[in-house]
């Protein structure tokens, strides 16, 4: 993990189109922007978990679907 160290409007890149800014920091919270395209999925942490549960299913019944098919 690449830990670094950024004050308020201060910026990182991610390759050539993700920008992520401090926008401000507050007390034990701190404020981000992130610049991507719209193809970049962006979920908190605490969100992840709960997107891939309804896609992860999704898939595994599009693979029983394809095996189906096949038979």
């Amino acid at each position: 993990m690449l830990i670094l160290s950024r004050k308020t409007n201060q910026q990182i890149h991610v390759g050539d189109d993700i920008s992520i800014t401090v926008v401000s920091v507050s007390g034990r919270r701190v404020k981000l922007g992130i610049d991507a395209p719209e193809s970049v999925r962006i979920v908190r942490s605490e969100l992840a978990q709960e997107t891939r549960s309804p896609q992860a299913a999704s898939d595994q019944k599009m693979a029983q679907n394809k095996t189906e098919f096949r038979r």
